[in-house]
């Protein structure tokens, strides 16, 4: 479950950076990272401890520190930071299938919908 968890956590900061000019390699750092949380096998924070966390494909220095923070911390402050501009609401618009990322955020901008619910009045 924290596997999950934490994977969600990066490809929502690979899909905020987007949005917020990362750039395509830190998009990208995000993303493989992402990967490789929701695909490793075993307990992340157990990895951690045992200091083989930082030898996961994808998980480069950048995105260790973030994983160490979290695990140290309970949180991401870059995540948060990302977060404060954007409702959590924001990430499932951006997986509503049919609609690009720059829809969505022209519907979240300039409708001003927080949600899901939000959307279904406007419209």
């Amino acid at each position: 479950m924290m596997n999950l968890k934490l994977a969600t956590v990066f490809a929502n900061m690979a899909e905020l950076s987007k949005q917020k000019d990362g750039g395509a390699k830190t998009v990208i750092d995000f993303t493989r990272a992402a990967r490789s949380i929701r695909d490793f096998p075993g307990n992340l924070e157990d990895s951690y401890k045992k200091g083989t966390l930082k030898c996961l494909p994808g998980i480069i220095p950048e995105m260790y520190g973030y994983l160490s923070e979290y695990f140290e911390t309970g949180k991401i402050r870059f995540y948060e930071e990302l977060k404060g501009d954007y409702s959590e609401e924001l990430i499932k618009f951006i997986r509503i299938s049919g609609l690009g990322k720059k829809r969505i955020f022209a519907i979240y901008e300039i409708l001003g919908a927080k949600d899901i619910a939000d959307l279904k009045e406007k419209i």
